[in-house]
């Protein structure tokens, strides 16, 4: 997924905070666990997400599910 997919994808604003838990990384691939928060009907809520990043080359790509 290129950058602007994944900028495409995202509502500005919608996300309050992002922190990083976890990354666990081989040579080409590495699982990457967050938590989201972001607001519902006023109510700040936090959501925990785990991603999935692999390289070609010298680049690295996120997999969506």
């Amino acid at each position: 997924m290129s950058l602007a997919d994944f900028a495409s994808g995202i509502r500005v604003g919608f996300w309050k905070e992002v922190a990083v838990d976890k990354v666990e990384c081989d040579a080409d691939r590495c699982e990457v666990s967050t938590t989201i928060e972001y607001e519902y009907r006023g109510t700040r809520v936090k959501t925990p997400n785990r991603e999935t990043w692999v390289r070609d080359g010298s680049d690295w790509w996120y997999l969506r599910r």
